[in-house]
């Protein structure tokens, strides 16, 4: 063999080492991008799946229509006089369904962000799970003040004329529901329903990414 023939074969050789460090390089990179990639999005469906379960929660808190003990007392260590027709009773309900309704917003605040992120990485798909939970929560918001602006200590007789019977059955059944009804078409099947759409999204991040 000549030595040009020789030369060629280790310039050949030397070309096809590069060529392959070139992909093994750009696999590996490719690789760590991905592990990357999917570590952020289990993180951010981590951070996500938390902050659910605990707004779930608090709409729950909210909802419960009875007084627990200790909430039924005053500053001054009177307790509330619970005869409903009583302004003093109709006060203190709505200042307890407000204090309840600030734990909802504090913990619907870091679902904000949380939903930027995801939009932005994974498209509008969690958004829109997100969009049915939130629809659920203005219906309890609004049967809750239709609850309030129909008791009896409200403005005398608002509670006779306030709402034509559909709207009261349908607000009464909210407040008043069960909380675990089987009837899919009860606010906390709903709820549970939407809730559960969003967790299973999210837990496609968990094992492995969605493609």
């Amino acid at each position: 063999m000549s030595a040009e023939f020789l030369s060629s074969i280790a310039d050949i050789v030397v070309a096809l080492a590069a060529a392959f460090a070139a992909i093994a390089a750009w696999r590996g990179l490719d690789t760590w991008k991905n592990e990357s990639k999917w570590k952020e999005d289990r993180a951010l469906a981590q951070r996500a799946l938390k902050e659910i379960y605990h707004y779930k929660n608090t709409l729950n808190w909210a909802r419960r229509n009875y007084f627990l003990s200790g909430e039924t007392n005053f500053e001054d260590g009177r307790e509330l006089d619970l005869d409903i027709d009583s302004p003093e009773y109709h006060n203190r309900l709505k200042r307890l369904y407000e204090e309840r309704w600030l734990l909802v917003d504090r913990h619907r605040e870091p679902l904000q962000g949380i939903l930027l992120d995801a939009e932005v990485n994974w498209g509008p798909r969690f958004p829109e799970c997100w969009a049915k939970i939130f629809s659920i929560e203005q219906e309890l918001f609004r049967a809750i003040d239709f609850h309030l602006k129909t008791l009896p200590s409200y403005h005398g007789s608002f509670r006779s004329n306030y709402g034509d019977d559909e709207t009261r059955r349908h607000y009464n059944a909210i407040v008043f529901g069960e909380l675990d009804s089987g009837d899919e078409a009860s606010f906390s099947s709903r709820l549970n329903a939407s809730v559960a759409e969003a967790e299973h999204y999210l837990k496609g991040y968990l094992k492995g990414g969605r493609k």
